[in-house]
């Protein structure tokens, strides 16, 4: 019953923020107005909980969320009435236009195909098209994507959209297909790595946006790690697809990426402890976070679910951990030698080596708040990132399994730079001491020798 409520309520909802947009670009088509069944589900069942516990205004409050203000902001972006808008979802992107774009469509296709899907079946129309050589545009790839039936495109709001116009502005001979290149190809292939709507996706909604934000690095490793000189890195992209990472060194690529195109069940490849435990502890961070809107609870605490990884690789998850006071209070010492046979192959050693060079990557990342229009002090600020080494040092920390340094007084972020160290190479690390050590990159060259004496077991 709640379902029909949510699915009656946002068709009614996005038609009318739809319809009542009088202007709208040659081209506009309205979106489907569906959610994914993972996040209908989610919805569906924090609303119904709410109203079990007579909080009604809460219920509301989610309903008029995911019906009515997400909706309207996606009508806004695929109306293009304006001429930003248009500038930005209706400008015809070719591979030559926009290079990265099509290239990292097109290893997202490769990827899939190395992973036994099918690409037709798990991308969209309009990226399948690109991955071919097709021009399209930014409205038929978000249209066509997995939360393009009820959400707006990340990283396309107001301020995101003018301060693209402006850039535009200022790039001759290219204008707005060179600008969208460059600042929107990593949202974009963020929201095509969710695959298609229909898939059944990993619970909870967090560790679906893990897995499809690790997915998005693969496929444009910009979206977290820009090139020198660049700024167009996703802001937090790191926090997020470290979970992704852990998630396909334990249980490995192909059977996920199977899994999260709706191939095999989740249970199949991850084991049913493991399924229940990751939504069990999803539920209980929700709560404990205040019902937080965006349903992304546990998004900050990394470590967390690095934990629930750990322990189901070793082999020791029980239903206990599901309870977030429980698994922080269970030590990284306390957590058993990770079980799998794959541990003994090369290709996981290749794994550990990524995982923490990513680790140190991201201790060389920088954020910080500009304005959206220099000239306009009312318009707001956005983040822009790039790659920076870091005059604060990076702490290695086998004990807690971790990379991070503290942040500069110019950077924005969630207070300390941090990335999870695989625990066999924390262990590995623990047997030439507990540490904590300094560790200090000059140049770009060194953080990739530094990774590979780290996983080791040596400091560089």
């Amino acid at each position: 019953m709640m379902m029909m409520e949510l699915a009656t309520r946002l068709r009614a909802g996005g038609t009318a923020a739809w319809d009542a947009l009088t202007d709208k670009h040659p081209s506009a088509q309205p979106p489907a107005w569906e959610l994914p069944p993972l996040y209908e589900r989610s919805i569906a069942d924090a609303v119904s909980a709410a109203r079990a516990a007579g909080e009604s205004d809460r219920a509301e409050q989610l309903l008029i969320h995911y019906t009515a203000t997400l909706p309207a902001a996606l009508a806004k972006q695929l109306a293009g009435a304006d001429d930003d808008h248009a500038g930005l979802f209706y400008t015809e992107l070719s591979p030559r236009s926009a290079p990265r774009l099509a290239h990292a469509i097109g290893h997202l296709k490769s990827m899939l195909k190395a992973a036994g899907v099918d690409p037709a079946t798990a991308m969209s129309g309009a990226a399948l098209g690109v991955a071919a050589g097709q021009s399209t545009t930014v409205a038929a790839l978000h249209g066509g994507s997995c939360f393009g039936g009820a959400m707006p495109l990340l990283l396309a709001q107001p301020g995101d959209v003018r301060a693209l116009a402006n850039e535009a502005c200022v790039r001759p001979g290219a204008g707005w297909a060179s600008a969208i290149d460059a600042r929107v190809t990593a949202p974009i292939i963020h929201e095509l790595c969710h695959l298609q709507r229909s898939r059944d996706a990993l619970a909870p909604p967090l560790l679906d946006e893990c897995l499809s934000g690790y997915l998005g690095v693969l496929a444009h490793r910009a979206t977290a790690y820009p090139v020198a000189g660049d700024d167009t890195a996703m802001f937090g992209a790191p926090l997020f697809a470290q979970v992704g990472q852990a998630l396909v060194r334990v249980f490995g690529f192909a059977p996920l990426l199977r899994a999260h195109a709706g191939l095999v069940s989740w249970e199949d490849v991850c084991g049913t402890g493991f399924v229940a435990a990751a939504a069990n502890l999803g539920s209980a961070l929700f709560v404990a976070e205040g019902h937080p809107l965006h349903l992304l609870a546990g998004g900050q605490r990394p470590e967390l679910w690095l934990k629930l990884i750990a322990l189901e690789e070793a082999g020791e998850l029980t239903p206990e951990h599901a309870d977030p006071a429980v698994l922080e209070a269970t030590s990284w010492s306390a957590i058993g030698t990770p079980r799998s046979a794959r541990t003994q192959t090369a290709d996981y050693e290749q794994e550990l080596v990524r995982a923490v060079t990513d680790g140190l990557a991201a201790m060389c990342l920088s954020a910080q708040l500009v304005a959206v229009d220099p000239s306009d002090p009312s318009a707001g600020q956005l983040h822009r990132v790039r790659a920076a080494l870091s005059t604060t040092p990076i702490v290695i920390h086998p004990a807690a399994a971790v990379i991070h340094r503290d942040l500069e007084p110019s950077e924005h972020g969630y207070g300390q730079q941090r990335y999870g160290l695989p625990l066999v190479v924390a262990r590995r690390l623990a047997a030439g001491g507990d540490g904590p050590w300094e560790l200090r990159i000059r140049t770009p060259a060194e953080l990739d020798r530094s990774a590979a004496a780290l996983v080791m077991g040596r400091m560089p």
